[in-house]
């Protein structure tokens, strides 16, 4: 990790590296299964910034795991699916399953509010049409 940021210069002089290390070594006994507890005597974070970390690791990996995908790189996409379940449990899945579940409902909202959409749509064009063949009717009979 150390040696890709030496490439930014600008990121390598302004980075707290020592941060760096243990922040990475935190999600190194994450990953191997250590406990909540004593994952916080690793550090002097809090448990909701550890924990926002985890979050933004994983979505850090899902947006690489989504352009893997579209470059058709499946290897990286089952690695990357690995890294995800590795750190996607306790405190760190539990809002991360809720929020999993509400984006399907809503998705699934959208799609009844598109079919319903769409049927209005096609109910207004129907009788719309009804309509037009109606006064031509009776333009036609005056």
């Amino acid at each position: 990790l150390i040696a890709m940021l030496k490439k930014n210069s600008y990121v390598f002089r302004t980075i707290n590296r020592p941060a760096m290390k243990r922040l990475a070594f935190v999600v190194w006994k994450w990953v191997g299964g250590c406990e909540f507890a004593e994952l916080m005597e690793y550090t002097n974070q809090l448990e909701g910034d550890i924990i926002r970390m985890f979050r933004q690791c994983i979505d850090l990996m899902r947006q690489i795991k989504s352009a893997a995908r579209a470059l058709k790189k499946e290897e990286l996409v089952i690695r990357i699916d690995s890294c995800i379940d590795s750190i996607k449990r306790e405190f760190v899945d539990y809002e991360l399953e809720e929020a999993a579940e509400l984006e399907e409902d809503t998705e699934e909202d959208r799609e009844e509010d598109i079919g319903e959409d769409e049927k209005e749509d096609k109910n207004k064009d129907h009788s719309s049409t009804k309509r037009s063949k109606a006064s031509g009717f009776l333009s036609r009979k005056e």
